[in-house]
């Protein structure tokens, strides 16, 4: 959750856009600053206003699991249906390329998303969850939708849905599915090229699947998340995410592990059916991107960028004519298209670092929201930091929302640091004061699972049963400004070392 207020802090962004900074100003000023440059800012604010009025997320996640076995695919197809033809939404003009997974889907289709728009093509992009303003979950050419865009068709959609109410669909979508069918809208008038969805949540039963045709279908690596919704098991997990195959549709994977496997090889072939592609496309790191300077830092992001590479080879052959043909997705030297694709992405939030101006003070942003992504997460921090320098003084800053358990993410930090004699000098424990108010609330004056105290506290105690010579006894800030302050502190009584600052958790 906390990721959301480190904003979009790139070195490339930090030049161009002092929104972090800005941030920690007082609230008035920021408001103030932003009328004069955003247009029709009434607009666009009533828009968030109405669109944060909508049933949350974890409203709809927890009727999900309620109801999951039951005909919940059937009654979301026939609600989106209803939706997209009262917008008059024709996806059929829509050339999708389709992305679901544990670990890794949004930097999959981030890869996918750069790459097509260095070969020429225009790109409608569509992710969640969002750091800063949720404009970010649809993107035009790599870039946030801007606000007066995001008003404009915004009101197309909510005053088209209010204006064609029916017996059966009577209420308002709930929020991301409302979000998704405005990525489409927006897609669609504006003429993308290619549109890349990244699903919420699943595959089978999330509001992107009710796109029937599209040209590909990806699943990146599988782990144990959101299990109230998708199940116990990873054969269950897999199936939840396998509901994105479409017949004849090509269906690509990441290696995964047996279980997960076993589950998407029968699932391809159950739903895909047609030869050539009724059998599962698993796409192995690609040598030819062992040289790259991938845009994404960490290991695992060669997984994902391997993905991405066969993915765009399968939609530029389809968009130029040529038969599709599961030898697309074979290892080959990289175009220089492709290899530019790799190295400008940029996607906030994910293996990125950022260096604080006027201080001794860098930041390393990474989402890891699974034990298998924290995993990832920690060997990455500290291939980038060695705690063993002694100018070096290294902090977790650590948040998670109340839907995870704190001592499950932050083991595998625990095991890495034993098995590696590493040591966080440093820890802290935050909230999101600035995040979405309706999701905020749930957040930080929710019971904790114990019943006792606020979710803040459940996280502290349960750091505090980690092995303390590895992870200290933290300390708690109420805020992002106070985190910052605290950093800035650290700094200043240690002018000598460089504070380095791992912060990861739930997006």
């Amino acid at each position: 959750m906390l990721l959301r207020n480190f904003s979009t802090l790139s070195s490339n962004q930090l030049r161009r856009n002092s929104f972090f900074f800005q941030r920690f100003q007082p609230f008035s000023s920021s408001i103030s600053h932003s009328k004069s440059k955003m247009p029709r800012l009434e607009a666009y604010t009533e828009a968030l206003k109405a669109l944060n009025s909508l049933q949350s997320n974890v409203d709809v996640v927890n009727a999900w699991a309620n109801a999951r076995r039951t005909n919940l695919e059937v009654d979301l197809s026939r609600e989106m249906e209803s939706y997209v033809g009262r917008l008059n939404i024709n996806l059929d003009s829509l050339s999708v390329i389709h992305v679901a997974g544990t670990k890794g889907k949004g930097s999959t289709c981030a890869f996918t998303e750069s790459i097509i728009r260095e070969h020429g093509y225009s790109t409608g992009l569509f992710t969640s969850p969002h750091l800063v303003s949720v404009r970010e979950r649809i993107r035009l050419n790599g870039i946030p939708v801007s606000p007066s865009l995001f008003a404009n068709y915004f009101w197309q959609v909510w005053n088209g849905l209010q204006q064609s109410k029916t017996e059966e669909f009577p209420s308002m979508p709930a929020y991301f599915r409302f979000l998704t069918l405005l990525a489409l809208k927006i897609f669609q008038e504006e003429k993308v090229d290619c549109t890349i969805l990244e699903v919420g949540v699943g595959g089978r039963t999330d509001a992107t699947n009710i796109v029937k045709r599209p040209v590909v279908t990806g699943v990146t690596s599988l782990g144990y998340d959101h299990q109230k919704v998708l199940g116990d098991t990873l054969t269950e997990i897999a199936f939840e995410k396998s509901g994105i195959f479409k017949r004849g549709i090509p269906a690509l994977a990441s290696p995964q592990v047996p279980e997960a496997m076993d589950c998407l090889v029968k699932r391809a072939k159950e739903l895909v059916v047609d030869p050539p592609f009724n059998e599962l496309l698993v796409i192995q790191d690609s040598p030819s991107i062992e040289n790259v300077s991938l845009g994404l830092a960490g290991h695992h992001q060669k997984s994902n960028a391997s993905l991405a590479i066969a993915l765009t080879k399968m939609w530029l052959s389809k968009r130029e004519g040529k038969e599709l043909s599961p030898d697309l997705t074979k290892s080959e030297k990289l175009d220089e298209k492709t290899e530019r694709g790799l190295v400008n992405v940029d996607w906030p939030g994910r293996g990125q670092l950022v260096e604080l101006p006027n201080s001794n003070i860098r930041l390393h942003l990474d989402g890891a929201h699974t034990p298998e992504s924290m995993n990832a997460c920690i060997r990455w921090f500290f291939s980038e930091v060695d705690s063993h320098k002694g100018d070096n003084l290294v902090v977790l800053i650590f948040n998670c929302s109340n839907a995870r358990d704190p001592a499950t993410l932050l083991k595998p930090l625990v095991e890495y640091c034993s098995e590696t004699s590493r040591v966080f000098n440093h820890g802290i424990v935050t909230s999101n004061e600035s995040g979405k108010s309706h999701i905020l609330q749930k957040l930080l004056h929710t019971m904790g699972p114990s019943g006792g105290n606020n979710w803040q506290e459940e996280i502290l105690a349960s750091w505090n049963t980690m092995e303390s010579n590895i992870l200290p006894h933290p300390v708690f800030k109420t805020d992002i400004p106070s985190t910052i302050e605290y950093l800035h502190q650290l700094g200043s009584e240690n002018p000598q070392k460089k504070i380095q600052v791992l912060i990861a958790g739930s997006l």
